[in-house]
């Protein structure tokens, strides 16, 4: 019985240093070898895209949906792309050793209501976009650019990221948290509510209303000649751009 239990611990030792070994780079984080080569990707249709890897996504709206991604054949082996719902996931199955130039993907698409960068990927909508609704998220280093026309935007950036953004909308929600920057001087908004904590920066173009809470040290430019509201805590401030 004592020998029984021994083995037992014994086995839950090692189950958990190699269960410790897996993560910590068991597998060793793949390098591009070799020159870029094209492959299409089909995962059926979607409206988002949430990007986990770093790389730089070009989005195109057409009628038809297509994936094409260009990179180096041992790192096409290990990118994964699928759908969630209706969102388009782009991810790896291992640790990649990267710059952002070295996987470049390209999408088509109908329709955007989702744009989502997980880490230091960038994605950049080539087109103008006409829609409802959009939501364009930053967690980590990454960049988004897109323009359209839209009744409401919803962008945040959570790191030190940044979302760039150019047209016109409704209502336009921003917030950041951290050191990262919204820069919508460039999308007139008929409202506009921002939310910062921390160091970060948000510049907005605001015609009727502007609402800004600001939580440290972050600061908001505005172009415009909207109502203000302020709600201040720590060193923040709030600029009119004339």
């Amino acid at each position: 019985m004592k020998r029984r239990i021994l083995f037992s611990v014994f086995f839950l030792i090692t189950s958990l240093s190699l269960s410790s070994c897996w993560k910590m780079d068991y597998f060793p984080c793949v390098s591009p070898r070799g020159e870029g080569v094209e492959e299409s990707r089909y995962t059926g249709t979607f409206d988002g895209i949430n990007l986990r890897i770093q790389a730089n996504v070009f989005v195109n709206i057409g009628q038809d949906y297509s994936i094409t991604i260009l990179a180096a054949e041992n790192i096409l082996e290990v990118i994964e792309t699928k759908s969630s719902g209706k969102t388009l996931i782009i991810d790896s199955s291992r640790c990649l050793r990267t710059r952002n130039n070295d996987v470049r993907i390209f999408i088509t698409m109908p329709e955007i209501s989702l744009l989502r960068v997980a880490g230091s990927g960038n994605i950049v909508v080539d087109n103008f976009i006409y829609g409802e609704s959009i939501a364009a998220e930053v967690s980590g280093s990454g960049k988004i650019y897109f323009s359209g026309e839209f009744d409401h935007i919803n962008s945040s950036v959570s790191g030190s990221g940044v979302v760039d953004m150019a047209g016109s909308s409704r209502v336009q929600n921003s917030q950041i948290s951290g050191s990262g920057r919204i820069d919508a001087l460039q999308m007139e908004s008929q409202i506009v509510d921002v939310r910062i904590s921390g160091s970060g920066e948000a510049c907005v173009f605001a015609v009727e209303k502007l609402d800004a809470r600001i939580s440290g040290s972050g600061k908001v430019y505005y172009r415009g000649n909207p109502s203000v509201n302020l709600n201040i805590s720590g060193s923040g401030n709030v600029y009119h751009l004339q």
